[in-house]
């Protein structure tokens, strides 16, 4: 339980005059009750799965971004988007694309050791 290190920390630190530092917020979030155990916060929710428009958008950034900075991070994100069931399948891959209902490309197959579509 979390409490209870919480709890003993503002104790030895009242009991002793210790500082430590019970009130800083990297303490705090390491002594937060937990949701699932203690009965605390809600359960956070699911994160909505981004659309093929968005995606596609993104992959064109790649190339077309105004800055080094812009083309980096769409690359990143279409490559969350890509590997959000599988990170190895991208990891892996090559001529990868969206068509209008799935995602197409050329990566390694078990056991084989050439590219496949």
């Amino acid at each position: 339980m979390a409490s209870r290190p919480a709890t003993t920390l503002k104790v030895v630190a009242w009991v002793t005059d210790w500082e430590l530092h019970v009130s800083h917020p990297l303490v705090l979030a390491q002594t937060k009750l937990d949701p699932l155990v203690d009965g605390g916060a809600e359960i956070a929710k699911k994160a909505i799965t981004p659309s093929v428009d968005l995606v596609k958008k993104l992959e064109e950034l790649v190339a077309c971004g105004e800055t080094a900075q812009d083309r980096c991070l769409a690359g990143f994100f279409t490559c969350l988007a890509y590997s959000s069931s599988r990170a190895s399948d991208v990891q892996e891959s090559k001529n990868l694309h969206l068509a209008k209902d799935s995602m197409c490309g050329t990566s390694f197959l078990k056991n084989k050791k050439t590219w496949t579509k």
